[in-house]
């Protein structure tokens, strides 16, 4: 398919066997779709407004700039490979599934840049790094994480800028990458249970740990690991942090530091 230059599509649906290869820049303004026995390849740039549906095979080589819907599969796989492109999240976008899928893996050759809107993982979805590359969380913007255990994981770089926001908020009890420094953690919990999200590893803050929900509990379980923390803790006097299963709590700023009501358990 020879596109020269830049091309703008409503849907695009690309179907039937056979290999398809982009030769320039696409802009769709719907859904784009692979379908089951189709396979894309082409090294352009193309943005999506109204998300990407991969049940076929897809080997792009350039850049995928999401700028809202949802990345998906919807078919007899569970998993999906943009290629080797780069993936830029610029909008309103969240990883996902439909039935007849039961889950999804995304995976990603590539670096992983949020600089705009925000990230939904949604439960059993998953957002699958190489050691080669970075996942990084612009400041400002968002990722939403609202599975079990489904933080992005293989990425040998994690870059969360101190003013971006990694929010757990699960209506169940989640885990907590260890390992990695975020910005600001934010814990919460939407249909108003009580939930306990536990670290897996160390962590560091560098900016606040919010405990969002001012009605029901949210306890955040260090799980004897080392947690450092230069902001504050916001809590409405509702959740518990509790570190007395062992590790240190480093308070690390050179100024003031507050506690909001609410319950606090050291070792």
């Amino acid at each position: 398919i020879n596109i020269y230059g830049n091309v703008t599509f409503n849907a695009i649906t690309f179907s039937n066997a056979g290999t398809k290869t982009i030769n320039g820049n696409i802009t769709a303004n719907g859904l784009m779709t692979i379908s089951a026995g189709s396979t894309v390849e082409g090294n352009g740039t193309h943005s999506l407004y109204a998300g990407l549906r991969g049940d076929g095979t897809c080997n792009f080589s350039g850049k995928v700039i999401m700028r809202g819907g949802n990345i998906y599969v919807q078919g007899a796989s569970n998993s999906f490979t943009l290629g080797t492109a780069e993936l830029e999240i610029n909008g309103y976008v969240g990883i996902t599934f439909n039935s007849p899928s039961t889950a999804i893996t995304l995976n990603v050759n590539n670096n992983v840049n949020i600089i705009g809107g925000y990230l939904v993982l949604n439960n059993n979805s998953y957002l699958i790094g190489q050691a080669a590359n970075t996942l990084t969380l612009a400041s400002g913007y968002r990722l939403y994480v609202r599975g079990v255990d489904n933080f992005p994981s293989g990425f040998g770089t994690y870059n969360l800028q101190s003013g971006s926001y990694v929010r757990y908020d699960a209506i169940f009890d989640q885990q907590i990458a260890g390992g990695i420094t975020y910005g600001y953690l934010e814990l919460y919990s939407t249909n108003g249970a009580a939930t306990t999200k536990t670290a897996t590893g160390n962590i560091t803050i560098l900016n606040n740990l919010d405990f969002l929900n001012a009605t029901y509990p949210t306890t955040f379980d260090v799980n004897g690991y080392d947690l450092t923390l230069t902001g504050n803790i916001t809590n409405a006097n509702v959740s518990t942090f509790d570190a007395s299963d062992g590790g240190t709590v480093t308070f690390n700023n050179n100024g003031t530091q507050t506690f909001s009501l609410g319950t606090y358990r050291f070792n």
